[in-house]
């Protein structure tokens, strides 16, 4: 499997909400998941040997309540820290945002993000 298809089926497996990378698709309503990569780096590489990958991602949980988005956020959080993949994955840091709504007539968008490191191979 590749990075992008293990990230997304860890996160996809946490929650019902609809899970994509980078964007939330059109026609995709709130609440979502949008995830994206922070960073690669290969662990011990040599010469010959790319080492193991540690993966920085960063899921995004979108709703149109902070409730509903600390939910998304705290299946995603249960799911990374259960002990199947505890030895894989650690979270590392949680932030909270709100954006107003651009047309000032809808409520806006509540983030709650997770912060975790994937490590393989």
């Amino acid at each position: 499997m590749s990075i992008p298809s293990d990230i997304f089926d860890l996160l996809d497996a946490a929650t019902d909400t609809p899970v994509s990378p980078f964007v939330r698709p059109n026609g995709v309503d709130f609440p979502a998941v949008v995830y994206e990569f922070d960073g690669e780096t290969y662990e011990g590489s040599r010469y010959g040997e790319a080492g193991a990958v540690k993966t920085e991602v960063t899921a995004n949980a979108l709703a149109r309540s902070l409730e509903e988005a600390e939910t998304v956020a705290q299946e995603i959080v249960s799911h990374l820290q259960d002990a199947s993949n505890a030895p894989c994955v650690r979270v590392t840091g949680l932030s909270r945002e709100y954006h107003a709504s651009y047309d000032g007539e809808r409520p806006g968008i509540y983030v709650v993000s997770v912060s975790f490191i994937r490590f393989r191979g």
